[in-house]
């Protein structure tokens, strides 16, 4: 009798033992396949980006064709939201919403100027925004400003020009907290496009004196780091009489 119970325990227990094994591999497998499935998400959205970029720069060196261009607008537009679709992170959101309203915001600017036609820059602000709530979100205060003017410069367009104004005066707070975390942080490429979005955003608001010295304090930053490049373009397209 103590055999028997002896061998039915011991079968109880290699069956237990078995069915631990079969999880521990089916949980194993299961983490290999999240673990692809996430690489394969990451691989589809890169790749639509890409694309997406890709037909952003060919469109930016063909706008005098109008037919070529407003084609290609709406497949720059395509990818960019499937590249949304396979998004996994805010700021990978807040970037892909960002572009869309670029696009949105250039279409109108380059095919359809003559129309009249305001809903493209309705739809530029609709995803301006959604970028800035995330860029506000994460504390990416230097994006967060970027939006902020590029949304004033949308609602210029439409002629609302209070809102205009607040989306600019918030732009201006937000790119001084830029500068001041740049500073402390000795970011130098972070002081630098502060000084230039500060210098934008003055303009925007017709202070011109306030625009050049941000602008002069960014090309002097940037030759002193030795970019003359950048330097060059500042100089060029802000200061230059």
């Amino acid at each position: 009798m103590g055999d028997l119970l002896t061998l039915i325990l011991a079968g109880v227990l290699a069956f237990i033992s078995g069915l631990a094994f079969f999880w521990i591999l089916a949980l194993i497998l299961l983490g290999v396949l999240v673990v692809a499935f996430g690489i394969g998400i990451g691989i589809w959205q890169n790749l639509y980006y890409r694309i997406s970029e890709s037909y952003c720069h060919i469109l930016m060196k063909r706008a005098y064709d109008e037919e070529w261009t407003k084609h290609n607008y709406d497949k720059a537009l395509e990818y960019y939201y499937k590249s949304l679709r396979f998004s996994h992170t805010m700021s990978d959101d807040a970037s892909i919403y960002s572009n869309i309203g670029r696009m949105y915001f250039l279409k109108e600017d380059i095919i359809e100027y003559a129309y009249e036609n305001k809903s493209n820059t309705k739809q530029a602000i609709e995803y301006l925004k959604k970028a800035m709530e995330i860029y506000q979100r994460i504390g990416n205060y230097g994006e967060t400003a970027q939006k902020m003017t590029s949304i004033a410069s949308s609602y210029t367009k439409l002629k609302n020009f209070s809102e205009a104004e607040h989306y600019l005066a918030q732009g201006l707070e937000m790119a001084k907290k830029y500068l001041d975390m740049a500073k402390k942080s000795d970011d130098k490429e972070g002081e630098v496009n502060a000084y230039k979005m500060l210098g934008q955003i003055y303009s925007e608001q017709n202070q011109e004196a306030l625009s050049k010295e941000y602008y002069t304090k960014a090309y002097d930053l940037l030759k002193l780091i030795g970019d003359d490049r950048n330097a060059h373009w500042v100089y060029e397209f802000h200061l230059k009489q």
